[in-house]
Formats: C-alpha cells, sequence, structure tokens
C-alpha cells in the first residue's frame, strides 16, 4: 500500500509506503482413493504505522491439519471436508473449525 495514511502519537498525519507479502504450501496424503489427510500453512508477513508513526513488521501463521472425503454418484463428485486452523499472531494462538462441501462436476 503506497502512501498509506495514519497519525502518530501526537495526532499528527504521517504517510507511510506498506509491503506486505504472503507464502504458503500444502502437503496431501493420499490416504484411500477417497480420502486425503492434509496439511496446509499460510504466512502472512505485513507492515503497519504503529503510534510514533514509525513502520513496523509482523507476521501472522496459519497451520491447518483436515482431512476431506471424496463421494462418487456417476458423473458428480460431491467432496465434503473439516480442517482445524490453528492462527499464531504475536503472543495470541487462536483455533478454529473450517468445513469445505465442493461439487465437481466433469468438463
Amino acid at each position: 500500500m503506497p502512501n498509506a495514511k495514519s497519525r502518530d502519537g501526537t495526532n499528527q498525519p504521517v504517510r507511510r509506503d506498506l509491503f506486505s507479502y504472503y507464502y504458503g504450501g500444502s502437503i496431501i496424503f493420499l490416504a484411500h482413493p477417497n480420502y486425503n489427510f492434509l496439511v496446509e500453512c499460510l504466512v502472512n508477513n505485513f507492515a503497519e504505522i504503529n503510534d510514533q508513526g514509525a513502520v513496523v513488521r509482523g507476521s501472522e501463521t496459519i497451520l491447518s491439519p483436515g482431512f476431506r472425503y471424496a463421494i462418487n454418484l456417476g458423473k458428480l463428485q460431491i467432496v465434503p471436508g473439516i480442517a482445524v486452523p490453528i492462527s499464531r499472531l504475536k503472543n495470541d494462538t487462536r483455533v478454529g473449525i473450517f468445513l469445505y462441501l465442493s461439487f465437481e462436476h466433469p468438463y
């Protein structure tokens, strides 16, 4: 975000360039032709403006283990899944539940 606006500790306007980036990956294990275990990881490296008007960097990591199962109905494949994303930002850890459902049709 070029030229982002904020205010410093004396309530004076400041403008700073903020650069953030993400990277991630996943590993999928085929336990059965219709059943997969998976682990996905995403890292968010971000920049923000602190109370003194300076740019500071932070990082959040999300690790999400889960599984999915394919149900084949003729040419239609229904894929339900569930994952447990674990997010770590500074000293705060949060756990959630992610439910997934897709309907895969042939092209």
